[in-house]
């Protein structure tokens, strides 16, 4: 009986300290795929390229103020995900460039 108790133990401290948390390291830093998102109003789909040859899909609205600003998602992740930060600055006239980065959306 004991011994029944003492596996059952082992093997729960197991699952509860290793893992769950290798799990949960995994969820956090594997992100998904996005499906494609449709274009904001106004924007432009647009390509980067990086300096190792990758590209970053991006979607891009000239200045009406002359003034541009980058706008980047969080973790895990996509542009689309800042897309009302997108439409809120170029409704203000700014030029914006949303971006997904590497491994996340269609980048």
């Amino acid at each position: 009986m004991v011994r029944w108790v003492l596996l059952a133990l082992g093997i729960a401290s197991i699952g509860l300290y290793v893992l769950l948390p290798a799990g949960l390291g995994v969820v956090a830093v594997w992100p998904a795929r996005a499906a494609a998102e449709p274009l904001p109003e106004g924007f432009a789909a647009a390509r980067i390229e990086t300096g190792e040859g990758r590209t970053l899909a991006a979607w891009y609205r000239p200045a009406e103020n002359g003034v541009a600003i980058v706008v980047l998602h969080g973790a895990g992740g996509t542009r689309a995900s800042a897309r009302e930060h997108a439409e809120f600055l170029a409704a203000s006239g700014y030029g914006v460039l949303a971006i997904d980065l590497r491994g996340h959306g269609e980048s």
